[in-house]
């Protein structure tokens, strides 16, 4: 008999533990990244719909993505009347946000009025306890309504956001009435604000710009990295206007048909991942 209430207890307190390891597990380790690219970049996504009217929810497009092939996008709702309540939740895997955070991504946030309703709303969402809205305990820690404009053009997003826990979800919300409001998400990215601020510090450290008051003519990279890598040269609408591969040490281009302006500069390896990127102004 008492062989048989020690085998209960230790049941027990196996079941207490193995549960109580369950219910405070703690999320991936940053930096977690996805560009929508790939099924493991998709997948490790799920989709809540929390409104009582659904027309359209988050699908993959290839029309607008900033780094091909996919990005993430959500259709305006056609046709849908009013008051709807459509609110569309795309949340992450839980992630160890312990620390201060960086959160960036591109986005296109269209409305045909340049202008979103005042019931119309893009955010993003931190909650714990439960992947589902509903379920878990969320609030807003970016509204970024602010981005609506009345044409396709990729905007860079990036914010900081404090610790929130080692289990943390973040949730990209969507919400519209009949509105023409559509959003393209691209390269989304969080990582440590201490590894950012030193990415920042060591911009220069894989490739020095030299020569860039006269790219019209000639310009000159220099790349300390031993493997390929190639760099991409952006217009300021998000279009790549020239790729090239780069090696080790001295790389040198012509281009006559590059105008003077705004340019983005980004470094990518072979799995497309960026090493590097700056903004830089060309001249004649």
């Amino acid at each position: 008999m008492n062989f048989i209430l020690n085998l209960r207890v230790i049941y027990s307190i196996l079941f207490f533990f193995i549960f109580y390891s369950k219910s405070t597990a703690q999320g991936s380790d940053l930096p977690f990244q996805s560009s929508f690219d790939n099924p493991k970049e998709r997948d490790c996504w799920k989709e809540y719909r929390l409104g009582k009217k659904h027309q359209n929810n988050w699908t993959f497009s290839t029309s607008l993505a900033f780094s091909k092939p996919f990005c993430l996008f959500h259709d305006y709702p056609n046709n849908a009347a009013k008051p709807d309540t459509i609110l569309d939740c795309f949340v992450s895997p839980p992630l160890n946000l312990s620390q201060e955070t960086v959160i960036k991504f591109q986005l296109i946030l269209f409305c045909a009025g340049g202008k979103p309703d005042f019931m119309d709303y893009f955010g993003v969402w931190a909650g714990k306890k439960n992947s589902n809205p509903r379920l878990g305990e969320y609030k807003e820690i970016a509204n970024l309504s602010r981005f609506a404009q009345n044409n396709s053009k990729w905007n860079d997003v990036n914010f900081v956001v404090p610790p929130l826990g080692d289990s943390i979800y973040i949730a990209l919300v969507y919400k519209c009435t009949n509105n023409w409001l559509t959003v393209n998400i691209d390269n989304f990215e969080i990582v440590s604000k201490e590894l950012e601020l030193i990415d920042q510090n060591l911009i220069n450290s894989l490739i020095n710009f030299e020569g860039t008051q006269s790219i019209n003519d000639n310009f000159t990279l220099t790349s300390t990295k031993n493997n390929f890598c190639f760099l991409n040269i952006y217009d300021q609408q998000g279009k790549c206007i020239l790729t090239q591969k780069l090696k080790k040490g001295k790389n040198s281009f012509r281009n006559k048909k590059i105008e003077p302006g705004l340019y983005e500069i980004k470094v990518m390896d072979n799995f497309g991942e960026i090493l590097q990127k700056q903004t830089i102004v060309l001249k004649k």
